[in-house]
């Protein structure tokens, strides 16, 4: 796998408007503590976003905590996984490319 692409953003505005502009389609969902997605795959490429809370994802071979604000993508294909961290329900960005 190729480098991990990094996003930060100052507002969820500022999110969304680049993620559409990159031609991403940004659906929000919020999931509680204890929320754990098992290693899986998609069949497009993806941007992950966390609004707030703190989120894990494991992505090729590295495990990878997004704080408020932050991003990750999330190419076609890749074999990962994502968790909530703490206490506090994750209010998230997952952005499907179009």
């Amino acid at each position: 796998m190729s480098a991990i692409d990094r996003f930060q953003w100052a507002s969820e505005a500022e999110a969304v408007a680049d993620l559409q502009r990159r031609g991403y389609a940004p659906s929000r969902y919020d999931y509680p503590p204890g929320c754990h997605f098992a290693e899986h795959t998609h069949p497009y490429e993806k941007i992950v976003v966390a609004l707030s809370g703190r989120f894990a994802l494991t992505l090729g071979g590295e495990t990878l905590i997004l704080e408020s604000l932050q991003g990750v993508r999330v190419p076609a294909g890749a074999r990962h996984a994502a968790w909530t961290v703490g206490e506090q329900t994750v209010r998230s960005l997952d952005a499907a490319k179009l």
